[in-house]
């Protein structure tokens, strides 16, 4: 909220360790070079299973690699690091950069959305080098975990472009982050390597583009909220997909990431702007390092509800679901609740006066909100808020109102009860909330 009025994994298909790895065959096929130019393979690439070691004996007339995913099909605009991400999605020159990262993730990172059901289907590079008296067309399949992509190569030497396509369509939101293991099954050869290719690819509802992601959605943000949140496996087509993966965000925000609220003045701790908008610092807000100095010593993870209603609008839009602020002024005293931190109060500030968190109604130290921001989907118009609560999106905006101010407070401190409130707005629509967030940084 609000200034003081004066006087008052992981992935669902399972996480790949180690760097991705270019192929390797019978006939001496080459690998890429590794990060000192030599042409040793990548230790993570494993040795083909016993058959197909037995199978690349008796034929040994075959062999290939994958040396670029070239495309991923829908994929929508994501960047890394503020920077674009562009295609390819993987090359062997991406191996020591992937070598360095944490299991799963890649410096090259895609997101497709899936609310109408997706394949996740992807456009790979295969180099044949070796077809020994070999003809028609053999089968590319690529694992990871439990998740197989599958499309069709020429059995003939050459560069080839090859669709490959996750086997289960589905609407549930997943991520696909690891070391896919890729092989061809040649037919009268048997199977053989093709090597290791990282990704990392999110599954969004729908590809919403508000203001503050016209650069992009930022990978940052969607580990944030499928690693943090916890999203994955949401169903996206559902007719309650929005309260179920905006609730989710909203919990994690209020009571799963480690802030607390500005129980001395309500100061904000990760916006930066004027009237013609404001900036959402992000990369600070997962980082729990704001510049709220109301605490002596400064707490860089104190914060208010501007603040947290920017930041459910903010991660909800980069998981594909549109909403807005609502920002209610004069608000009021509030009725019991427990704000960002864990702080079970009726009295939010507190700390500006030195007296209990929970005080008597009619207590002098009382002291109330003087506005307070939320958010709203806009699908349904319910109200989520991540600062005091949490509200999980199950009322309707008066009913959210009526439960959260203290309508027997009259005219005290001069702010007004919670029957005469007036609204800042008394129309709305998307984008158009106080605090209005242009950009995140």
């Amino acid at each position: 909220m609000s200034f003081l009025l004066p006087g008052s994994g992981s992935s669902s298909s399972g996480g790949g360790g180690g760097s991705g790895g270019s192929g390797f065959g019978a006939g001496g096929a080459s690998t890429p070079p590794n990060a000192s130019g030599g042409l040793t393979p990548p230790a993570n690439v494993s040795s083909p299973d016993t058959e197909a070691d037995s199978v690349l004996a008796s034929c040994g007339a075959f062999a290939g690699q994958i040396i670029e995913i070239s495309a991923i099909a829908n994929a929508v605009k994501v960047t890394i690091g503020g920077a674009e991400v562009r295609p390819p999605y993987w090359t062997p020159a991406m191996i020591p950069a992937h070598a360095a990262l944490p299991s799963g993730q890649s410096d090259h990172p895609a997101a497709v959305p899936t609310k109408a059901g997706s394949d996740v289907e992807m456009t790979v590079k295969i180099e044949v080098t070796r077809a020994d008296g070999l003809s028609g067309s053999s089968t590319i399949t690529g694992r990871l975990g439990s998740d197989t992509w599958q499309g069709t190569c020429p059995s003939s030497v050459g560069t080839h472009d090859v669709t490959v396509r996750l086997s289960a369509r589905t609407t549930r939101l997943a991520s696909h982050r690891g070391d896919i293991v890729w092989e061809a099954d040649v037919p009268g050869c048997g199977r053989h390597p093709l090597g290791r290719t990282r990704v990392e690819i999110f599954r969004i509802v729908e590809a919403v583009n508000p203001v503050y992601l016209n650069r992009g959605r930022p990978v940052e943000g969607l580990r944030f909220v499928y690693d943090g949140a916890g999203i994955e496996r949401a169903d996206a087509a559902a007719s309650n997909a929005w309260a179920e993966i905006t609730g989710r965000i909203t919990r994690h925000l209020h009571s799963g990431h480690g802030m607390t609220y500005d129980i001395h003045r309500g100061g904000v701790g990760f916006l930066s702007g004027g009237s013609g908008g404001f900036v959402f610092d992000m990369t600070n807000y997962i980082a729990k390092t704001g510049t709220n100095t109301s605490a002596t010593p400064a707490v860089p993870h104190m914060l208010n509800c501007y603040d947290q209603a920017s930041a459910v609008q903010v991660f909800t839009g980069i998981a594909g679901i549109e909403g807005h602020k609502r920002y209610v002024e004069p608000f009021g005293y509030i009725t019991t609740t427990t704000l960002v931190g864990g702080i079970r109060t009726n009295n939010p500030f507190h700390g500006s006066n030195g007296s209990a968190p929970v005080v008597p109604k009619l207590s002098p130290n009382r002291t109330p909100f003087g506005n307070h921001e939320f958010y709203m989907n806009k699908a349904e118009a319910k109200t989520f808020d991540a600062c005091a609560g949490p509200h999980m999106g199950t009322e309707t905006y008066d009913a959210y109102l009526a439960a959260s101010v203290d309508t027997d407070m009259q005219w005290v401190s001069g702010v007004r009860d919670g029957a005469d409130l007036q609204y800042w707005r008394s129309q709305w629509r998307y984008g158009d909330d106080y605090f209005k967030i242009i950009d995140i940084s």
